[in-house]
């Protein structure tokens, strides 16, 4: 009997979209005629997934707490070490319930096992199965134009870049394509182009919030975020609302999500603050919607339910040039999209006519872009022509099946 391989999934943190990925990637995999071994923060939640115990075997992987006194940096090598010290261990579990070894690891999401890594031996080396991973965030390799650039030494280093030219990284995934020359050139390794898949279940219209926005919005047009981090664009977006304010323009601006106050400053924070207070005077009919509860709101049905009530989705983010899967959302839900120019968002943008872009951090053009989309121009006043469907093409579970076949390949 021919088996089939045995593909090894792990990532120890399901924040923001990863569980999402994760899941994707199981039953991808799976589909492309692998058996699954996941390692993550929460085997439970794969339960649902309906695939038998042959098929997928899954360990608990966590994160490991960070030592206080590096606890004010970004990344250490402490914790890079310790990542893959409970790679090891978690694997090994799991290869003794599937009855064989790994034939392949695959990282959705690299970028933590590579930081500060100062060698192989320390970090990887303790991992003798071979390896690739999808690299969220490369784009120090390039300027703003997206041209080729040096990094230094120390810069270098705290990325953990050489750990790609390592023996047992076979492959590097990306999802920006306007990264992959430079990531050849880093890791001289095979450069595979992921799409951004994204949860595609049908909107909830019954979502409590979904409810709330439209009732708030008594017909005025929607422009929404779900995110409260600072690379999300807030502070952009909230000034864009005061400006629509003071033009009286019939719109409703929406705020969800996980909020992270403590990487505002704390001008910011008064600010912000300012506005969520005003915004709970519904008697004034302001032009602003925060939830109750500023946490996260499940990848699905429920997510789905809220960005559906939004006529224009903002993503004009802030220091942030890599990917995101709302413009796979929004290609299925056919819904505009604000962003920033460059980056990858922005480039996919124009490329694709989601949507017009704006320079970082401009809220009056933010304002210009949204009287345009909901006109259906661009800036010229041509009629946009969006190609959702190429998009969601290129960025589907067909795609992604046909990326984790190239993995495959790679054994």
């Amino acid at each position: 009997m021919i088996h089939r391989p045995l593909i090894a999934l792990a990532d120890p943190e399901w924040i923001g979209h990863r569980e999402t990925y994760f899941r994707e990637f199981v039953l991808s995999l799976n589909r492309v005629g692998a058996d699954v071994i996941a390692l993550c923060p929460d085997p439970s939640q794969l339960a649902h997934l309906g695939l038998g115990a042959s098929s997928l075997h899954c360990e608990t992987l966590i994160e490991p707490q960070r030592l206080p006194l590096l606890k004010r940096l970004f990344q250490d090598p402490v914790n890079t070490h310790l990542r893959w010290r409970f790679l090891k261990r978690a694997l090994h579990k799991a290869e003794v319930k599937a009855g064989r070894p790994a034939d392949f690891l695959f990282f959705p999401w690299l970028d933590s096992y590579l930081r500060v890594s100062l060698s192989e031996k320390i970090a990887s080396g303790q991992v003798k199965t071979p390896w690739a991973g999808l690299y969220f965030r490369p784009n120090h390799l390039v300027d703003e134009h997206q041209k080729l650039r040096s990094s230094s030494l120390l810069q270098s280093t705290a990325k953990g870049d050489a750990l790609l030219r390592s023996r047992n990284c076979r492959a590097v995934a990306v999802l920006d394509e306007t990264m992959r020359t430079a990531l050849e050139a880093t890791s001289r390794k095979p450069v595979i182009l992921f799409p951004d898949i994204t949860d595609e279940s049908a909107p909830d219209p019954e979502t409590p919030f979904a409810k709330q926005i439209l009732q708030r919005a008594k017909g005025r047009k929607i422009i929404g975020l779900i995110g409260m981090e600072p690379r999300k664009g807030v502070i952009t977006m909230l000034k864009a609302a005061e400006i629509a304010a003071e033009k009286s323009l019939p719109w409703l601006f929406v705020l969800a999500g996980a909020a992270c106050w403590s990487q505002y400053s704390p001008g910011e924070q008064r600010y912000i603050e300012e506005c969520i207070k005003n915004s709970r005077d519904v008697s004034s009919g302001g032009n602003l919607l925060f939830p109750d509860e500023f946490k996260p709101i499940a990848d699905g049905p429920a997510y789905n339910g809220v960005l559906d009530t939004f006529d224009v989705l903002f993503i004009a983010y802030h220091d942030f040039l890599g990917s995101s899967n709302v413009l796979t959302k929004s290609s299925i839900l056919k819904k505009p999209v604000v962003s920033t120019d460059p980056g990858c968002i922005g480039h996919r943008t124009k490329v694709h006519q989601l949507g017009l872009t704006i320079p970082q951090g401009d809220a009056q053009a933010c304002v210009g872009a949204i009287e345009k989309l909901l006109q259906g121009v661009d800036w010229n006043d041509r009629l946009l022509e969006p190609q959702h469907a190429e998009y969601h093409s290129r960025h589907s579970r067909d795609a992604l099946d046909r990326c984790m076949k190239s993995l495959i390949d790679l054994i």
